[in-house]
């Protein structure tokens, strides 16, 4: 009798609490015609995590080696990952207070650090004699404050900032589901980070 052919997609990265078991179907999706089969391989244990908060790696090799102790008859057949990342952190319970005064002092030095940025800028590139000459170009009279210039460009300025990291303002769903340039950073942080864990880990 030909083995049975089991396929398993493994995660990248998965979240998990401290002192409890991860099973297969916690780590990987499993295909195959045999229900019955399919039910036993999801609840089989592939560790016990530990009681800290802590990073595990779970290579394609130990996946293999556990199932196939306990299952010698199967033909696996791994795809996506060559790992999985088991993030290890226990549950905290959340303080709403706690998060909008964090989500706020965020907030306020976001708005602060990048004002005073967009300050300094305006001061190196010596804004304030550029919108004169524009003013002067434009109507031949000299004024050391033309408002008429500033008012617009600081509005201008917002709008643009606003415009290019928000998708919120766009009738497009297309473009509403498309990522802003802060959530390509965070995800190349992301991306960075658990790379990095990995090779740590590998050393070990």
């Amino acid at each position: 009798m030909p083995d049975t052919k089991v396929y398993l997609l493994l995660k990248g990265k998965v979240a998990w609490d401290i002192n409890s078991y991860i099973t297969v179907k916690d780590i990987a999706d499993i295909y195959c015609q045999d229900e019955s089969l399919k039910h036993r391989l999801e609840v089989t244990k592939i560790l016990k995590t530990k009681d800290v908060e802590d990073w595990i790696r779970i290579s394609s090799i130990d996946i293999i080696n556990i199932i196939g102790t306990k299952h010698p008859d199967l033909d696996l057949v791994l795809m996506g990952e060559d790992e999985v990342l088991v993030e290890i952190k226990s549950r905290h319970e959340t303080n709403q207070l706690f998060d909008i005064l964090k989500v706020a002092l965020i907030f306020i030095l976001l708005f602060f650090g990048s004002g005073i940025a967009i300050i300094n800028f305006h001061t190196d590139v010596d804004m304030d004699e550029t919108m004169e000459v524009i003013y002067r170009t434009l109507s031949g009279k000299d004024n050391s404050n033309p408002l008429i210039l500033s008012i617009p460009y600081s509005i201008g300025l917002g709008i643009g900032v606003i415009t290019f990291f928000n998708r919120i303002i766009s009738k497009s769903p297309r473009r509403k589901k498309e990522p802003g340039p802060m959530e390509i950073e965070l995800y190349k942080y992301d991306q960075d980070m658990e790379e990095y864990i990995i090779n740590d880990l590998k050393k070990e």
